[in-house]
Parts: structure tokens; sequence; C-alpha cells
């Protein structure tokens, strides 16, 4: 089983989700409605859809997704990643997954995600750095953007390394 399993194995999935914030007083049972509806015909994610709805403000939503799956908020701000992390992942997969590596301490890799439900390349980091991940949730846009501050005037990788994965 995967890293993140544990976190999914409690029945956390997006309606969950959805309820938690009826339940919070953040959307109103009709707006989760709306989202519930928005998610499943569109394929979107569940923060991309609260966002692009103007339901949610995108950094108070990473807060709820971080609330929701127990995940501690980062102390301050949104810190800039690991380089040799980002190398030795690769530029290019750290940005189509819309994930940074914090930091690595022991046997524990600090991860930051826009989206919690999406398990596979936290299990994919996991695998590739034979470490467990533990998350941090950044807003979508927060890690965009520093994938935009990285890249050169040409847009290809600055000095961020190569932008390839390394083999499995």
């Amino acid at each position: 089983q995967g890293v993140m399993s544990a976190i999914l194995r409690r029945g956390s999935g997006v309606s969950e989700f959805l309820e938690y914030l009826v339940r919070y007083g953040i959307l109103t049972p009709e707006a989760a409605s709306r989202a519930r509806s928005a998610c499943a015909s569109t394929g979107q994610s569940v923060d991309v859809v609260l966002v692009e709805l103007g339901l949610v403000h995108e950094a108070e939503l990473a807060r709820h997704l971080g609330d929701f799956f127990g995940l501690p908020h980062p102390d301050s701000g949104y810190p800039d990643p690991d380089m040799d992390l980002v190398e030795a992942l690769g530029l290019r997969f750290c940005r189509e997954q819309l994930l940074l590596p914090l930091s690595l301490s022991g046997d524990r890799l600090l991860l930051a995600v826009a989206d919690p439900f999406e398990t596979t390349a936290a299990d994919t980091v996991a695998f590739r750095l034979e470490r467990a991940c533990e998350l941090r949730v950044f807003p979508r846009s927060a890690i965009a953007a520093w994938f935009q501050r990285s890249e050169g005037a040409d847009g290809a990788p600055g000095a961020g390394g190569r932008g390839d994965p390394p083999p499995p």
C-alpha cells in the first residue's frame, strides 16, 4: 500500500470534504452540491472547482484541506523547495505533478502539494526517494508561482536542474 493510503482509509473522499465544509459553515449545502456536480462533470480536482466557482478563496481552501486531512499548516508563508530534492525528482516531474519537496529530515520528506486527494505523485516520490512523505497543503497558485520564478526568460528551467525525472 502507498504512503498516502492511510489518509484515504479514513474515508476522506471529495464528498466527505465537501460535507466537512458544509458542517463548518464554509459552504452552503447548495454550493457543495454545485461543486460536487462540477467535479464529476469536468474531472477537475475539488480545489480547482471550488476556487474557479468562487466558493472559497484559494489560501483559505488550502488551510481547510490541511485541517480536513489533519496536516499541519506551514509555519510562515510558503517556503521554497530544497533544490537538491527538486533536481533528484526532476523539475518537470515536480511541475507536472504540482508538488514541491521542501526538506528531508531523517527518513521523512516534507512535501508541498496542492491536491492531497491525488496520492499517486506522493507515492511515487516516496518510492523514488525511499522516504515517507509528510504533506503540507499549499495553494495551487503558490506552487505554480514558484515554478514560474524558477524558469528562465525563455521558459526553460533555470538553475533547478534538467527537468526530467530519474528512472524508477
